[in-house]
């Protein structure tokens, strides 16, 4: 009896070990997705967003799916770590709702994510840019223009506060774009190429990181402004993103020339030298250059060609490193007189002609300044000396040199007969009779 009571227990709980282990080989492992967030609330201008996530339970060969059905927003990549929304700009004045719907190879029900985008300004615009400016000094800064939407061609320009207001452009999107509008018209219409390709061609797309905007005035207030533009059909996609900039103030030495200063006379000197100095940048004249060339140091002097019986200022002021002014400019008040006549005598000399070139120079009695030119003979003819320099003076910017010159004519058509002409010439005025000999080129 006891051994047969033993073999009972055993066989017992050997069928209860066989009976647990078949209940833990038909269990199954339920898949599941965990969201970081189940709510997200956005910006009207919309944008480019990133959820985190994980599977719980993952199955081999599992596979992650995501879908919106509201138009605008976008599943943009899926992963079993995460997935990427873009929301379009809210042009609307209410916030508005919407909905992803994440699934998983096996689950019953998706994981949901629900988004809540904020009110717009109501312009009806689906796209926006968004504008950050940084790194501002006297005569640059950076931006940070990001668009909500990466496809979307904008212009990005920049413009003084004051031509802004004096247009009336402050909050009036449509005239501003209006405005640009025109500029391309303008240049289509000079140029014969279409408004569409001069925009495309000046446009951006995509973000625009550290974007250097350079060449600026000290101490000036800039309205730097980009908008969305529909080439096709020119019209505005996006409100046009504002971002008002002034620019630094330079750090003024105490250096005096030792001149009685004037307010009116130190803005427009300032004006002027910030003008003067920009178009030598456009010129492709460095500062180092600037430096050297244009500026001075120690005592100097220096002859101006100016008109007769005019006020002038002759001004004074120091710069810095980077040539932008450092002192309270300076000036003294100065009154021209009358051009007085010269007793320069000119003779011109022809040499080395070919059908295309020749050796043209002139030799003076003196240094006085005088106009030099050869053209062909045939646009003079008829024309007395008089008639001649009356012409020449009212058509045509000059050519002036001082003392003997020499130079070798190109470019010349074949078998024509040419004028070199030359006469005394300071401030518009003629100071001597005129100079002329005739030649003609050789045949080919």
């Amino acid at each position: 009896m006891k051994t047969a009571t033993i073999l009972s227990a055993l066989l017992a709980t050997t069928f209860a070990v066989m009976l647990s282990s078949c209940n833990k080989q038909i269990e199954e492992k339920t898949s599941s997705i965990v969201l970081s967030s189940e709510t997200a609330t956005v910006p009207a201008a919309g944008g480019e967003f990133t959820l985190p996530l994980s599977v719980v339970n993952p199955v081999e060969g599992g596979v992650l799916t995501a879908e919106s059905a509201q138009e605008w927003i976008t599943v943009t990549c899926e992963s079993v770590d995460s997935i990427c929304f873009s929301v379009s700009a809210n042009g609307e004045t209410v916030p508005r709702e919407g909905t992803v719907s994440i699934n998983y190879t096996g689950i019953k029900e998706p994981a949901v994510l629900s988004i809540t985008q904020e009110a717009g300004n109501g312009s009806g615009h689906e796209q926006s840019i968004d504008i950050q400016v940084k790194d501002i000094s006297q005569t640059s800064f950076t931006a940070d223009i990001v668009p909500s939407d990466n496809d979307m061609l904008y212009i990005i320009t920049i413009v003084t506060m004051d031509f802004i207001t004096g247009r009336g452009y402050e909050d009036d999107d449509q005239a501003l774009f209006e405005y640009e509008m025109s500029y391309y018209g303008m240049i289509s219409q000079a140029t014969g190429t279409p408004m569409a390709e001069l925009i495309e061609k000046d446009a951006h797309k995509g973000p625009e990181m550290d974007y250097p905007l350079t060449g600026l005035y000290p101490e000036t207030e800039y309205l730097l402004y980009a908008y969305g533009v529909d080439t096709e059909n020119l019209e505005l996609m996006t409100d046009i993103a504002r971002c008002p900039v002034t620019t630094d103030s330079p750090e003024i030495q105490d250096i005096k020339f030792g001149i009685t200063s004037d307010d009116d006379v130190e803005s427009e000197c300032s004006a002027l030298w910030n003008t003067l100095r920009n178009l030598y940048i456009t010129d492709g004249y460095d500062i180092d250059r600037i430096l050297k060339e244009i500026c001075y140091s120690g005592e100097s002097s220096k002859r101006f060609e100016l008109i007769p019986n005019s006020d002038y200022y002759a001004l004074a002021f120091a710069v810095d490193e980077e040539a932008l002014i450092s002192s309270t400019p300076t000036y003294v008040k100065i009154r021209t007189t009358d051009v007085l006549p010269s007793d320069n005598e000119i003779t011109i000399h022809i040499d080395n002609i070919t059908s295309r070139s020749a050796l043209v120079s002139s030799t003076t009695t003196n240094d006085d300044t005088y106009a030099f030119l050869v053209m062909e003979a045939g646009k003079l003819a008829g024309l007395n000396d008089s008639q001649i320099l009356e012409y020449l003076t009212t058509n045509y910017n000059l050519f002036k040199v001082n003392g003997d010159y020499a130079e070798n004519v190109t470019g010349l058509d074949p078998d024509t007969e040419y004028i070199a002409a030359a006469f005394g010439f300071v401030s518009q005025t003629v100071t001597t009779q005129l100079y002329k000999k005739t030649f003609r080129t050789l045949s080919e």
